[in-house]
C-alpha cells in the first residue's frame, strides 16, 4: 500500500485522528517492507579439495582453503513466501582480498518437480572482503524464480587459491 511519509515534529504535529491513522499506515508499511527472515546454518563440505568443519571464534562453519573446495547449503522456501527481499550466504573470509573469486550455483524446485527444475549460476562476481569480517554474499540473482515451498540447494566453490573463507550459513529475507 503506497503511503506518503509524514514528518513528525515533537510539540508541533497535532495528534489528530488523521495524523494517528497516517502513523499507523506508516507502521504497517514499515513492517511489510522489513519482511521476514530465516537463517540456515551451513550444510556440508565436499571436495575437489577437502572442505572441512571449522570454528571461527564461536561460529561453526565449513572451511574452504584450496581452489576447488565446495560448500553445500540447502533450505526450503517458507510457505508464507511471496517476494524475495534478499538472499545471502554469510561468510567469514580468512584473508583480505580485493577480488575473492567464489562461484555460486543453485538448483531448486518444488515437491513433484525435478531437483534442478531451476538451475542458475554466478561465476562472474568477485568480492572485496576483509580478513575475519563477516560478509554477506548476495545470491538473489541465482534464485530468480523461487516460490513458496521450493527446495533449494546451493553450491559455493572457492575458485582461486588464497581466497580462503569459512562459510557460516544462508540468510533469506522475504515478504
Amino acid at each position: 500500500m503506497p503511503y506518503t511519509p509524514l514528518n513528525w515534529v515533537a510539540g508541533v504535529t497535532p495528534l489528530s485522528e488523521f495524523n494517528l491513522d497516517h502513523l499507523e499506515t506508516q507502521y504497517d508499511q514499515a513492517v511489510a517492507d522489513i519482511g521476514k527472515e530465516i537463517f540456515v546454518p551451513v550444510g556440508a563440505g565436499g571436495n575437489t579439495g577437502a572442505a572441512r568443519v571449522a570454528v571461527q571464534g564461536d561460529f561453526p562453519a565449513i572451511q574452504c582453503n584450496q581452489a576447488g573446495e565446495r560448500v553445500y547449503l540447502a533450505f526450503q522456501v517458507p510457505r508464507d513466501f511471496t517476494t524475495l527481499i534478499a538472499a545471502e550466504i554469510i561468510v567469514i573470509p580468512t584473508a583480505t582480498k580485493a577480488n575473492a573469486n567464489w562461484d555460486i550455483d543453485s538448483d531448486y524446485g518444488a515437491e513433484g518437480e525435478a531437483y534442478n527444475n531451476h538451475s542458475e549460476a554466478d561465476a562472474a562476481s568477485t568480492y572485496n572482503v576483509t580478513n575475519n569480517q563477516i560478509f554477506a554474499v548476495d545470491i538473489s540473482g541465482i534464485l530468480s524464480a523461487i516460490v513458496a515451498n521450493d527446495y533449494v540447494g546451493i553450491k559455493f566453490t572457492q575458485v582461486d587459491a588464497g581466497d580462503n573463507v569459512d562459510v557460516v550459513g544462508i540468510r533469506l529475507r522475504y515478504s
